[in-house]
């Protein structure tokens, strides 16, 4: 949408083939229906907020740089560039999937649905295959590798992360850590956010983050990573818990209430391997210890991956080897471009993937 509009902005006479009933389908979920349009820590925000505005669009900055419609309504960023499109004539075939697309000679053939549309120039701006249900299923790779380019294995990120444990006891409990991925016991990265549990795994935007660097080879497999927790906020817990032991009334199992969420507390004596219902007075100086290393280090083995049902982002797709940057223009294929999340890029939850998607639909619009 947002290439057809730069495109049409130009003179260029445009038609925009979508395989939805309707456009924008799946910016409606983006942000839980916000629409979490950038950020302000991406290089081109400004740019992309800029166009926006000149849509007639209001945004908002939040927390971490998120920037939002003032509104908090996705469907007001769907209505500006319907509005648009609309004002400037593009021509818009809705329900009309692209079944394949050839160049002869100077022009681009595609087939819709069996109606052929012939162009002098083609964007191939059809998405990943992170949620489905919105019509990214991955149709553009095979288009993308029919005229010529490389497609790295498409997997699902920005998803939940499955773990060997049943954490069906800490179902539905949110707690504050620092998160850290550990491959072969290295740390691979870390993020500091909510947690949430679930009887599968962890979920949250923390874990999201983490997901994309769960990558497997020949010699790596999911067996080989583990998800570690800290839920002490930076306090000194040896302080903390040596003093608490002295209240009076409480048990071992009541030490960490209050501090973090009952079912953990009970799950983290149950690991230090301590009697939960023993006097905390009785607590010895080795149990406060054990206490102490679950609390900020709590692990668990990683299963695997929520797959691309519950994915917010693909990573994988068309090399941008293979892609002009300045233009997202094909190096094998000339007058074709390619954008959004069917090219091999994937950022962090807050906003970077929709910034790619319209910072690389502006660039393919301000070329064609």
């Amino acid at each position: 949408m947002v290439c057809a509009i730069a495109a049409a902005q130009r003179g260029r006479s445009v038609c925009l083939a979508e395989k939805n009933p309707a456009l924008g389908k799946k910016i409606y979920a983006t942000g839980s229906g916000r629409c979490n349009i950038s950020n302000m820590n991406c290089k081109n925000a400004t740019q992309v907020l800029a166009f926006f505005r000149s849509l007639g669009l209001e945004t908002v900055v939040e927390d971490e740089g998120r920037v939002y419609p003032r509104s908090s309504q996705a469907a007001d960023v769907v209505f500006v560039l319907e509005k648009r499109l609309a004002h400037l004539g593009v021509k818009r075939m809705t329900g009309c999937c692209a079944d394949w697309i050839a160049k002869r000679g100077g022009t681009f053939e595609i087939s819709c649905d069996g109606k052929i549309i012939r162009s002098r120039k083609a964007v191939l701006a059809c998405g990943g295959k992170a949620a489905p249900m919105y019509g990214t299923t991955g149709d553009g790779y095979a288009l993308a590798q029919s005229l010529g380019h490389t497609v790295n294995k498409p997997l699902p990120v920005l998803t939940a992360i499955e773990t060997t444990q049943d954490l069906s006891h800490v179902k539905g409990v949110r707690a504050e850590a620092v998160c850290r991925l550990l491959k072969k016991g290295t740390e691979v990265c870390r993020e500091k956010g909510e947690v949430q549990f679930a009887d599968y795994g962890l979920s949250g935007i923390c874990i999201f983050n983490l997901s994309r660097y769960l990558l497997l080879d020949e010699d790596t497999s999911f067996s080989d990573y583990e998800v570690s927790l800290d839920l002490s906020g930076g306090n000194d817990m040896v302080r903390l818990i040596t003093e608490r032991k002295s209240v009076e009334g409480f048990k071992i199992k009541d030490i960490l209430r209050s501090f973090v969420p009952a079912a953990l507390a009970l799950d983290i004596a149950d690991k230090a391997g301590l009697e939960k219902n023993a006097p905390a007075s009785e607590l010895s100086g080795a149990g406060i210890e054990r206490l102490c290393a679950h609390v900020t280090d709590w692990r668990v083995n990683v299963k695997g991956a929520k797959g691309w049902k519950m994915a917010q982002c693909t990573k994988g797709g068309v090399s941008l080897d293979e892609l002009d940057p300045e233009t997202m223009g094909s190096k094998i294929t000339e007058g074709l471009f390619i954008t959004g999340e069917l090219t091999d890029y994937d950022g962090p939850c807050g906003g970077y993937n929709l910034q790619n998607a319209w910072e690389t639909g502006l660039k393919a619009g301000w070329n064609v």
